[in-house]
């Protein structure tokens, strides 16, 4: 062998080791983003008597999980 097989597969696995760490950065983000959703109007949202404070952290929370999605799936392939 020649030595471009070992460079071939080094490149494969780091790649893969590179997507892995991708891939757990995105659930970490969702899992963040789960909490949150559940969190922050129990707690800082509780004690606001008008629908604004709520609606402003629902239209932004749901602009940062779109986003994410768009950023997640843009780079899925057949």
């Amino acid at each position: 062998m020649n030595g471009n097989g070992y460079r071939a597969e080094s490149a494969r696995a780091a790649y893969r080791q590179a997507a892995s760490a991708r891939r757990r950065a995105w659930i970490l983000l969702y899992g963040l983003l789960l909490v949150l959703a559940v969190v922050v109007p129990y707690t800082a949202l509780a004690g606001i008597g008008r629908w604004t404070g709520a609606f402003l952290f629902w239209i932004l929370f749901a602009l940062v999980a779109v986003v994410a999605m768009v950023l997640i799936t843009a780079k899925w392939r057949d």
